[in-house]
C-alpha cells in the first residue's frame, strides 16, 4: 500500500533527522548556540560528523522536516521543507563567511567538507575503511 511505504519512509527520514541532531549538537557539546544566542565558537569542530558536514544540524532538521512531508503527503508540508531549505543554504553562506573570517582555518575546512551531505571523497574513504 503506498500510503504505508509513504509513512514508513516519513517516520524513518524523521527518526534519521532527530538521532543527527543530537549526535551533532552532543558533538558541538559548548560550541552548540542555539539561534536565539547565537555566538562565535571557540573553535571549528572537526570531529565525529563534523568531519563529513559543515551543517548537520541542518541537514537533520531538513530530514526531519522531508520524513514529516512524505509521511503526511499534505503539500503545504513540502512548500514549508523547500523554504526551510533555501533559508538554511543562505543562512550557512552567511555563517561561512562570519567564520572564515574569524579562523583562518575554516576555508580549508569549507573546501575539504561538504555542506549538508558529505562531498564523494568522502564517502568513498568511509566505505573503504569498513
Amino acid at each position: 500500500d503506498r500510503s504505508l511505504i509513504g509513512l514508513s519512509v516519513g517516520f524513518s527520514l524523521s527518526v534519521l533527522g532527530t538521532l543527527l541532531f543530537y549526535v551533532a549538537k552532543s558533538t558541538l557539546a559548548d560550541n552548540y548556540s542555539p539561534c536565539s544566542s547565537m555566538y562565535y565558537p571557540r573553535d571549528i569542530v572537526k570531529e565525529g560528523v563534523y568531519r563529513l558536514i559543515r551543517h548537520p544540524i541542518y541537514t537533520a532538521n531538513l530530514l526531519s522536516m522531508s520524513g514529516l512531508s512524505i509521511a503526511s503527503g499534505f503539500f503545504p508540508c513540502f512548500l514549508i521543507t523547500f523554504t526551510m531549505a533555501i533559508y538554511y543554504y543562505r543562512s550557512a553562506r552567511i555563517e561561512e563567511g562570519a567564520l572564515e573570517k574569524k579562523f583562518a582555518s575554516y576555508g580549508e575546512y569549507r573546501r575539504s567538507t561538504g555542506a549538508f551531505i558529505p562531498k564523494m571523497g568522502q564517502i568513498v574513504k568511509v566505505v573503504k575503511r569498513v
